[in-house]
This record gives structure tokens, C-alpha cells and sequence, in this order.
């Protein structure tokens, strides 16, 4: 059975990654999300991934936890394929999923968003292993 859990070691949290992430690293746009993302040498988890939703577009708090609980579910959900990719490449994938709307979506398109963003991802680094 696979592991569906979103564990501590899985968040960036450092921030000299971060900030690598953000100078360094590729963009992809894919409305509502832009996804910041590099690949670096093998850490201790395969993938580490960042959560936004700015407060100059979502003001109320509550409005950005409710975005932030649904982002975390559809790719704890959906993480599975290109967390393999990355343990069979022995490296490390940072990103960053961050909100870019001012309104609040319902949770099957998020999920949508989502799994269209990671299939993108692990066929971009797919190409580059053969």
C-alpha cells in the first residue's frame, strides 16, 4: 500500500532553499498556481514542496487556510508517481505551489490543477533520464 501521509521532512522549510528555489529555479504557470521548482542532489526525501497563498490576494485568513488545506490534499493525494521518479533518479525535487487568484476555487478543480501540474513536472524530468 502506498504512503498517502504529508510528512514534516516532505515541507521546505530551510530557508537557504528556499531561497535557491526562488533565484535559481524554473517556473511553470499554470493559472490558478505558478510553480516554482529545481531539482537538486538527493536529500533526505525525494520530494519537498512549499505551500503560498499570498495575503494581497487572499485577505481573510480563514479563505487562505481553506485554499492552503485543499492544495495539501489534492497533492498529498497525488504525489505518488513523481515521488518514484525522483527516488529512481536518486534526487531531490523542490517546489513551491503558490496561489495566484483572487478567487477560491472548489476542490475538484484544485485537484485537476494539481495532478495537471505534476504530470507535467515528472514528463519534463523524465525526458532528461533517458
Amino acid at each position: 500500500m502506498s504512503d498517502f501521509r504529508l510528512r514534516k521532512s516532505e515541507k521546505l522549510c530551510d530557508d537557504i532553499c528556499i531561497a535557491k528555489l526562488f533565484t535559481t529555479g524554473k517556473t511553470i504557470k499554470d493559472y490558478p498556481l505558478f510553480v516554482h521548482y529545481l531539482e537538486v542532489e538527493q536529500e533526505d526525501e525525494a520530494l519537498k514542496v512549499l505551500f503560498s497563498i499570498p495575503k494581497k490576494k487572499i485577505k481573510s485568513a480563514v479563505k487562505r487556510n481553506l485554499l492552503k488545506r485543499r492544495i495539501r490534499e489534492s497533492y498529498r493525494l497525488n504525489k505518488q508517481d513523481i515521488r518514484l521518479l525522483f527516488e529512481q533518479r536518486k534526487s531531490t525535487l523542490l517546489f513551491s505551489l503558490v496561489w495566484s487568484s483572487k478567487e477560491i476555487l472548489p476542490y475538484k478543480e484544485i485537484e485537476k490543477k494539481i495532478i495537471a501540474i505534476l504530470a507535467r513536472l515528472s514528463g519534463m524530468h523524465e525526458k532528461n533520464i533517458r
